[in-house]
């Protein structure tokens, strides 16, 4: 119900409707900083060379970022401040890489370890869970991402020349790789993962070093050849991240020609959104990268990385269309590349990267007050 017509109701019944009764507060401009959290998560990683390459939002609200900085993952709550109980246990349990993992339902956190011990677990609170030792999983982990019944895909950096790889594997719910899916998989990727995400519809989409540099699977790891042959050479280099739309269109944003490409949900170019694109985001200036891409509830897209004019963040409408007036100075004065950008349900949007303060959160569409 509309809030004029709510409040009408409400009259005609003896009730008065206070002022703000009927929405969440007054809108804020999209792109305006959440002040509040980011003083206080400013001085989480005080050195300027820190860097956050991974921002994952737990079922809680909590946040969870990892990259390139002592520890080298630490959590947030909702309001911005650190969770030192948590950050104080990762330390000391000494995690080795915490630039790809992923959240479980119950809080705990999947992510990659040593040659050893290829995959490591965290509990809620921080700590190692020493019980997690899957066999089985192939060293270098470089992605991971938790299927719908609760299966982890697991993407692999290439091994050493001579030796056979299996870039793409899988782990049951109950903890065991499932071979017969990495060997339906192996046949379609001939070089590293640097990316695996799940679809709506279970479909599992990898980006990385292989040929074609995008690919296909179903549930089980059958590769999807009709969606290989239908995109071709569409990407020229690497992709570093994917957005599905509702619709099932696929948006992708890496080094490669463009750095922003869409593709329909059987694999076909989206030619009329890539011409409309063009070449805005390189605008003659080669060596650039988009590292980072969400998509609104609105279907507008942003696009996270560093560009000509010190632009690190840009938004294209979802024909394709660059929104100009979006600039860094709005998002609150960023200044250096973004790595990872997340909606969160109220579409507040978490920025990580190599700027000041190197996590900050601002005002999404349609966020509230």
């Amino acid at each position: 119900m509309r809030p004029l017509a709510l409040a009408f109701f409400l009259a005609l019944i003896g009730v008065t409707l206070l002022p703000g009764a009927a929405s969440a507060g007054p809108q804020r401009p999209f792109g305006s900083p959440d002040a509040a959290f980011n003083q206080l998560s400013k001085s989480s990683l005080p050195d300027i060379d820190d860097v956050i390459t991974t921002v994952v939002l737990q079922k809680s609200g909590k946040i969870v970022v990892g990259g390139l900085f002592p520890g080298p993952i630490q959590r947030f709550d909702a309001t911005g401040r650190p969770d030192q109980v948590f950050n104080t246990n990762a330390i000391a349990g000494r995690v080795p890489n915490a630039r790809a993992f992923v959240s479980q339902p119950d809080g705990s956190i999947i992510l990659p370890g040593a040659k050893s011990r290829p995959l490591l677990r965290l509990n809620p609170d921080g700590t190692r869970d020493s019980t997690f030792s899957p066999r089985g999983v192939t060293p270098k982990v470089s992605a991971l991402a938790l299927q719908g019944d609760g299966g982890l895909l697991i993407g692999h950096f290439k091994r050493r020349v001579g030796k056979t790889a299996t870039f793409l594997q899988r782990l049951t719910p109950a903890g065991v790789i499932d071979v017969p899916f990495a060997k339906r998989a192996a046949p379609a990727l001939d070089g590293s993962v640097q990316l695996v995400i799940t679809e709506p519809s279970g479909s599992i989409l990898v980006a990385g070093g292989f040929t074609g540099k995008l690919k296909r699977f179903g549930a089980d790891g059958t590769p999807d050849l009709a969606f290989t042959a239908n995109l071709g050479a569409t990407f020229d280099w690497s992709v570093e991240d994917l957005a599905v739309q509702r619709d099932g269109k696929i948006v992708a944003v890496g080094s490669f020609t463009g750095l922003v490409r869409r593709v329909n949900a059987d694999g076909t170019p989206d030619s009329a959104f890539n011409a409309a694109v063009g070449m805005t985001l390189e605008n003659g200036v080669d060596d650039l990268e988009a590292y980072t891409t969400v998509v609104q509830d609105d279907g507008t897209i942003l696009v996270g990385g560093y560009f000509p004019n010190n632009v690190v963040i840009a938004e294209f409408d979802a024909d394709g269309t660059r929104n100009p007036d979006v600039t860094s100075t709005l998002l609150g004065a960023l200044n250096a590349p973004i790595f990872a950008l997340v909606i969160q349900p109220d579409a507040k949007i978490i920025a990580g990267g190599a700027y000041t303060g190197h996590i900050k959160r601002f005002y999404g569409v349609a966020s509230a007050r």
